[in-house]
């Protein structure tokens, strides 16, 4: 059973705090792989891409910290997932969480991905918003911070990404960043959408991709 860790709902919930154990490790990228086939691949695929259905996110090239910050916070219970619980179990130690964020972040770029209605009105606001409200911490091409835990977005599945800014408006991915919580709740459903398919459809430029 998975557990269930402090999560925005509480006043004491630190939204970076729970990954800092595993990054003092320097992530052995040889284990990492032996690991991700064990207990990521069946789901995210040998590639990383996941699901182009949006039912699982693409990880391929994904930042270090990130993939770190979030297996974390899955087995600490700060990001509900009793499937991904259960399938993680062998990542018992901060070493392992490591090592398959190095694996993870050494994946090649996939830039395929399931995209929305592609409503040439829709892409424009989904810009507009982007733009306005997400490149500051997500970067122009969705490209994230690293340093900062701020994933990579652009080029990712778009049912998931509409699925998890929902889920962040509401409270419900309880690991969210408190200011990105607080912009989203604001969004309609139309714009939520619509920023979903913008960042979809983003491809990252080799210049672009650090």
């Amino acid at each position: 059973m998975q557990p269930r860790g402090l999560g925005i709902e509480s006043p004491d919930y630190v939204w970076n705090e729970a990954e800092v154990e595993a990054l003092e490790f320097e992530g052995d990228i040889a284990s990492g792989e032996q690991l991700f086939a064990e207990q990521c691949e069946s789901c995210h695929s040998a590639e990383g891409v996941g699901q182009l259905d949006g039912s699982v996110p693409k990880i391929a090239a994904q930042h270090e910290t990130v993939v770190v910050k979030q297996l974390a916070d899955i087995l600490g219970g700060r990001r509900d997932s009793q499937a991904s619980f259960q399938a993680l179990a062998g990542l018992d130690t901060p070493e392992k969480i490591a090592d398959v964020g190095a694996y993870v972040a050494s994946l090649p770029v996939r830039l395929a991905s399931g995209k929305g209605p592609g409503d040439p009105a829709a892409l424009e606001l989904g810009e507009t918003l982007h733009q306005r409200d997400c490149s500051p911490c997500h970067r122009r091409f969705g490209q994230g911070m690293g340093e900062r835990y701020y994933p990579k977005i652009g080029g990712q599945h778009y049912n998931y990404l509409r699925t998890q800014l929902r889920d962040i408006a509401v409270g419900r991915r309880r690991n969210a960043l408190p200011t990105m919580m607080a912009i989203v709740r604001s969004y309609s459903d139309e714009e939520l959408g619509a920023v979903a398919d913008y960042l979809s459809r983003l491809d990252w430029p080799e210049t672009e991709l650090e």
